[in-house]
Formats: structure tokens, C-alpha cells, sequence
């Protein structure tokens, strides 16, 4: 009996170890490349996202298509661009659970993309960008 408690303290020990050895987050900044003055931030946003992978995370199954959110946003709220852009990818407890039960065959991650919707004051800035294909104000920085 005593055995018996010793090896089931053995295994429990080892699957947390194992469950939360492997959780992580990742964030991707996009600071502003725009002085503040020129523009006014008319909403912030939020938006997760639940990626999968199969074959031990090699094939895509759904990506996080960070450019279709913001564009997305920016329509939604009737903006001109987006900025202050955060990009976080988590693979949490839940994410190792479901690739520990299938064998590392299907893979789970969360992505949130958050950031200010923002208004040119200047017209002809706010034409400009509405004529691009890129919403996004800034360059992509780890952090």
C-alpha cells in the first residue's frame, strides 16, 4: 500500500511537472511611428483568437491573421488606421492537456491582438491611409 501511495505521488508529481513546464507567452509590440498630435485614438480593441496545428505543430489548421483583425477593427469602429498594436501568443495549461491527450498530434494556442483604433485630423493623411493596404502605423518589435 505504501508502494502504492508512493508511485501514484511519483506520477503526479511528474504530470505537473510536465503540464507546466510547457506553458508560455510571447509579445510582439508595434509602437506608434506617428507623433500623437497628428492623430486621436477614437477606441482601443482586443480580439483572441484560438490557432490549432496537427503533426506535432508543423501544418496549420487556422492561422491568427494579425492584418485581417486590425483591418477588421478599423472598419469596425470606421477609423483610419490602427496603432499600439500588442501581439500575444500563449500556450497555456489547457493547450499542453489537449496535446498531451492526443499524442502531440493536434496542437492549440491562443493569440490576442490588441491596439488603439485611431483618426487622422489631417484629411488628407486619413485618405491616404484609407487608399492603403497596410492599417497598421508602426514597425514590429519583440518584447
Amino acid at each position: 500500500m505504501k508502494r502504492l501511495r508512493l508511485t501514484l505521488h511519483t506520477v503526479s508529481v511528474f504530470f505537473l511537472i510536465i503540464l507546466f513546464s510547457g506553458c508560455y507567452t510571447v509579445r510582439y509590440a508595434i509602437p506608434p511611428e506617428h507623433e500623437s498630435g497628428n492623430y486621436e485614438v477614437i477606441e482601443k480593441f482586443e480580439v483572441k483568437k484560438k490557432v490549432s496545428w496537427v503533426i506535432f505543430g508543423l501544418v496549420p489548421v487556422s492561422e491568427a491573421q494579425v492584418e485581417s483583425i486590425v483591418r477588421e477593427q478599423v472598419q469596425r469602429y470606421n477609423g483610419d488606421a490602427a496603432t499600439n498594436i500588442e501581439i500575444e501568443a500563449q500556450y497555456d495549461a489547457a493547450d499542453v492537456i489537449v496535446a498531451i491527450l492526443v499524442g502531440g498530434l493536434f496542437n492549440t494556442r491562443t493569440y490576442t491582438v490588441r491596439g488603439d483604433i485611431v483618426r487622422f485630423k489631417n484629411q488628407q493623411t486619413s485618405a491616404l491611409y484609407k487608399k492603403q493596404k497596410n492599417l497598421i502605423l508602426g514597425a514590429i518589435r519583440y518584447r
